[in-house]
């Protein structure tokens, strides 16, 4: 659903449901939310489920780093693994549900670290 995923915040199933009407109005509510069900089963959008509060439906974003070397300027893609480790902390930690990150960490390249660089 493109109005999920271009929506700049999470929106309940009747706002999308209503955005959708626009492109097809005779849109049935049971259809928004099998569709839903859908993206949030392969993990494309998450249902953010808040007390008293209508559930809440944004795109999952893509978990992505990057390594750069603080001497020598190398990068290289931090290993999934690692990031969804980092991500599962985090939401356990924060009790945050966390939709999405980017940016680089920085260290100390193991090139740089064998010739004895310390980062200092």
């Amino acid at each position: 659903m493109e109005i999920v995923f271009t929506s700049s915040h999470p929106l309940p199933v009747t706002a999308i449901r209503e955005r959708a009407k626009k492109r097809v109005p005779a849109i049935a509510m049971g259809t928004v939310y099998r569709i839903l069900k859908e993206l949030v089963a392969y993990q494309r959008v998450a249902e953010i489920c808040q007390r008293g509060r209508p559930r809440l439906y944004a795109p999952v974003v893509r978990i992505e780093g990057s390594l750069r070397c603080r001497l020598c300027g190398e990068t290289s893609p931090v290993p999934m693994r690692a990031l969804e480790e980092a991500r599962r902390c985090m939401e356990a930690e924060t009790r945050y549900l966390i939709l999405g990150t980017g940016g680089a960490w920085e260290g100390i390249c193991p090139a740089c670290r064998s010739a004895g660089g310390d980062g200092s």
